[in-house]
């Protein structure tokens, strides 16, 4: 062609759209050849210029990712330069019509394994589509462009990016693109190679928002699609983030499941057609699968990893009403800390019951959360019971028989009856027919479902938690054990499905009619040889359980003494081992935490100075201290989000480390200034003085905001509170909101917040 773009010798035009053009160009200097990406100018204004995002995704490296080897600018127009792939794009594939299933999979696997490389360092693709996906000779999957969509066309919102026919519904709204944007966007993709059309029919941007965020996906009737890649697609496809696959590697998993089916008797088609029905029932539920998601995501939280404990108390505080109820709970007689004093913030409650312990009890309420409201709710709520008393037992076995691991026990046991717990919710008309089968005939209610449901509820519930991706100690504890004395175990996750089959045992005899002694003479006659435990240490195990499980029912309104497990327990003594101090206590906290429940930021703040107070006290790390203050400043305000700055120990420099809210990890890896600057953050660190930016689209406020902030962040309202010591600045609290205005604080809420600030000074000054 006799052009040149930069050093670069152009060949010949490869492809364009309405953003871009792409052209084969030869690289004089390494003698090979490129592809060039020359950004157009967008509708009313200049090329976008994604020189900051360029910079960072050329660090990915990956078979299946086309890397970036340079960029530039000529004639004020941005250009891009890949690794040149022979071959063609997946469009073009798919111009052909729609490739075979197996095909389509083998394929989306690749794709997926280069997003999880990319979200593995917090890289969002934010445009994937079939003409970003180049197909090599050999059948091998290349994606390109991450992270440096262009703003998108159709007379849309300005602050869109990407092409409006792959866009997440919730980042729309939102403005926000994280993994489950990809994930969406990877679930049409894979539509469109089964199906062999877009997802969205018609042009026009606003016609294609609206389609995604208000019309099912809907296969059409030829080419026939086999019912599990369907599955695949609703779950990555679906409208709510929370419903989808939790992560890149989730979704891949998933198809090579599909790829690689594990081999199945000739038994088990009646099983697998009823499992496979259940989970095409659930991916159109809001409730069910959503909660899956979110006990998923925080059972595989650890505790030795730092960023798992901002994660877990992040997941929390999302919830306000799950916040206050956790709160009541750890503040019960079944949950006694150390120092005795009521706790206040999620943060202080891990540091003092422990992660595990808050884990637990997190999954524990997110269960009742999603069947309260059910049309056969007082069903379920015996389930929940049920459940929780069975996760009780273990756990209070498991600190005897398994240290360190006796909240897993308590996880493993609420879980032990899934599929019973499934059965109920979605079946429920045949789960009362195989109630009554039960009771008529004296058999199982396995072998009952097993003639009702063509699967029994343990199959059901290990089928279920495979596919939601539940922990294999969790679904190897879902098996029952054979009839007899069981052996002892051999290893820690043989002992973990001991317990839960033991006190999973427990609550079907009471369930069955049993009473509470001739239940523990049974137990210990079974489980002796395995377990070592007698009469008498299964009775006090189980005097404990009751005992939580009356706090838990009457933290959610729950009337214990009406339901079948509360009879069955109403010779337990339910207030024996309280001393009469704890209760005048528990009076007053359930007071304080209907005020808290109700809103009142002072109290919240009050409450959260007296945390700080205490904890300055005991010697904490400083990071968990500061930890309490960031989350007491994101309960009181009900901003969008809060974080929490540090200075950098040998660097002149302020950067996001945790926070609390709506992307607040995304923010901590983009907030970072060079201190001693004339940007607004600069001029707050020098004076010391706490402000509050109502509107931020104000021209003397955004005149004095730095690039780095506008392009990164521009929130429309944020909050910030400097810390000095000895005249230096050491760190800083930002919160912001999504709207102006939206940040509103009292006078004495504002003093109070003066006074946590202040705290957290003395903190980081005692650390030093």
């Amino acid at each position: 062609m006799g052009q040149t773009i930069g050093k670069f010798e152009v060949r010949r035009l490869l492809g364009q759209g309405a953003q871009s053009r792409v052209y084969l160009a030869w690289d004089p200097d390494l003698q090979r050849e490129v592809a060039i990406k020359r950004l157009l100018p967008s509708r009313g204004g200049p090329a976008a210029r994604p020189q900051a995002e360029a910079r960072h995704v050329s660090r990915l490296r990956h078979p299946n990712i086309v890397p970036i080897f340079d960029m530039g600018e000529q004639d004020g127009q941005p250009h891009l330069v890949f690794e040149y792939v022979a071959g063609q794009t997946l469009q073009q594939q798919l111009a052909q019509g729609a490739l075979p299933a197996r095909r389509a999979a083998e394929l989306m696997v690749g794709v997926l394994e280069a997003l999880e490389q990319a979200h593995a360092q917090g890289i969002v693709h934010r445009d994937l589509k079939p003409s970003n996906i180049l197909v090599e000779p050999d059948g091998k999957p290349r994606v390109m462009d991450f992270g440096i969509a262009s703003r998108a066309a159709g007379g849309t919102d300005e602050g869109l990016v990407g092409t409006p026919a792959y866009m997440a519904p919730e980042y729309v709204h939102t403005r926000q693109a994280g993994p489950q944007y990809d994930i969406f966007a990877a679930g049409l993709v894979l539509y469109e190679m089964l199906s062999g059309r877009r997802a969205v029919q018609g042009d026009g941007a606003l016609q294609a928002i609206h389609q995604l965020a208000n019309m099912p996906l809907q296969f059409p009737a030829e080419p026939a699609v086999d019912p599990r890649l369907q599955d695949i697609v609703a779950k990555a496809a679906a409208r709510e983030p929370a419903l989808r696959y939790a992560s890149a590697a989730q979704m891949r998993e998933a198809l090579q499941a599909y790829l690689k089916p594990a081999v199945a008797d000739a038994g088990d088609g009646g099983r697998q057609s009823t499992l496979e029905f259940l989970l095409r029932r659930m991916k159109v539920k809001s409730d069910f699968p959503a909660m899956s998601s979110a006990i998923n995501a925080i059972q595989r939280l650890a505790a030795s990893d730092k960023a798992d404990v901002q994660k877990l108390s992040n997941a929390i505080l999302k919830d306000f009403a799950l916040t206050n109820k956790m709160l009541r709970l750890v503040n019960s007689a079944y949950y006694p800390n150390r120092s005795g004093e009521r706790i206040r913030t999620v943060s202080r409650a891990i540091v003092m019951l422990g992660f595990d312990t808050v884990r637990s009890l997190a999954i524990s309420l997110m269960l009742f959360e999603h069947i309260g409201d059910r049309k056969q709710a007082a069903v379920l709520r015996e389930e929940f019971l049920r459940s929780n008393l069975g996760g009780m037992l273990a756990r209070e076995l498991g600190a005897c028989l398994l240290p360190g691991r006796a909240e897993e026990a308590f996880i493993c046991a609420l879980f032990h009856d899934l599929g019973r717990l499934l059965a109920h919710y979605y079946f429920w008309e045949e789960a009362e027919t195989i109630g009554k089968l039960v009771a008529a005939e004296g058999c199982t209610p396995d072998a009952a479902a097993l003639r009702v449901l063509g699967i029994s509820y343990q199959d059901l519930g290990i089928g279920v938690a495979r596919s939601w991706g539940f922990p294999e100690p969790i679904i190897h504890s879902m098996q029952r054990l054979p009839e007899g004395k069981p052996a002892a175990a051999r290893s820690a996750e043989e002992q973990l499905r001991l317990l839960s089959a033991c006190a999973g045992e427990a609550c079907a005899m009471l369930d069955a009619g049993g009473d509470r002694g001739s239940t523990m003479t049974a137990l210990a006659a079974r489980f002796h040889s395995s377990l070592g435990l007698g009469e008498r240490e299964l009775g006090e195990a189980f005097r404990r359980a009751a005992l939580g499980l009356a706090d838990l029912s009457g933290t959610l309104g729950i009337d214990l003494a009406r339901s079948r497990i509360g009879q069955k327990l109403s010779d337990a003594p339910p207030s024996a081992a309280i001393p009469p101090a704890t209760c005048e206590l528990r009076v007053d906290d359930t007071a304080a935490a209907a005020l808290e429940a109700a809103g009142d930021a002072e109290a919240i703040l009050a409450s959260g100075i007296q945390d700080i107070s205490k904890a300055l006290l005991e010697d904490l790390p400083l990071a968990d201290l500061l930890r309490i203050v960031a989350e007491t400043v994101y309960r009181a305000t009900r901003v969008r989000r809060v974080l929490m700055c540090l200075r950098d120990e040998h660097r002149p420099i302020m950067r996001g480390r945790f926070g609390f809210g709506s992307g607040c990890d995304e923010l901590a890896r983009r907030f970072e200034f060079t201190l001693g600057g004339q940007d607004l953050f600069n001029l707050i660190l020098a004076k010391d003085s706490d402000v509050l930016i109502r509107d931020a689209g104000e021209a003397k406020v955004r005149t004095r905001l730095p690039p780095w902030y506008l392009e990164q962040v521009d929130a429309p309202s944020f909050l910030v509170f400097p810390m000095s010591v000895r005249g230096s600045p050491a760190a800083m609290i930002y919160a912001d909101a999504d709207r102006p205005g939206a940040i509103a604080v009292s006078d004495k809420a504002l003093s109070l917040l003066h006074t946590l600030r202040n705290q957290a000074v003395l903190a980081i000054r005692q650390a030093r």
